[in-house]
């Protein structure tokens, strides 16, 4: 049996060192497979701040940055968990491909950041379905959707 813990929060800004401590100190007690965080508002996210949010636990990271002051996205995954063989980087979601090793099955997982307003959700969401649709392999997606019982896709 594979024990899996996945971690997804909006964070609100990692630029506090209270925040980065917070992250932290949650992956060194619930050591997650993989960690999802929104709105991180960076610009870009060094190897250093990689190392200061998860230690060693966590080694695999992938990044979208902010646009403006709002937004971006970071995902960090266990190398020896899962082996990320294509990542796929958008503005509102980053999405993983690979592999879960104990149990050899290909996989993705999807971490999003869903529009704060009304009239972007639409497009959002139909973006995220075509990407999904595209995928041959069973995925997982989480993060902060923003509301999703507002929007209907036909």
């Amino acid at each position: 049996m594979v024990n899996l813990s996945i971690i997804a929060w909006n964070i609100r800004g990692l630029g506090k060192k209270e925040k980065s401590r917070a992250v932290r100190n949650l992956v060194a007690t619930k050591k997650p497979g993989i960690v999802f965080l929104q709105e991180t508002k960076l610009p870009k996210i060094s190897f250093a701040i990689q190392r200061r949010l998860s230690g060693n636990l966590l080694q695999g990271f992938c990044f979208a940055p902010t646009e403006g002051s709002v937004g971006g996205l970071l995902s960090m995954w266990d190398e020896n968990w899962f082996e990320v063989t294509s990542r796929t980087v958008n503005r509102r979601f980053i999405a993983l491909l690979g592999k879960i090793k104990e149990i050899q099955l290909e996989c993705a997982f999807i971490n999003v950041y869903g529009p704060a307003a009304d009239a972007e959700k639409r497009d959002f969401f139909e973006e995220l379905l075509s990407y999904c649709e595209g995928l041959d392999t069973p995925f997982c997606i989480g993060g902060d959707f923003c509301k999703l019982y507002k929007i209907r896709i036909l």
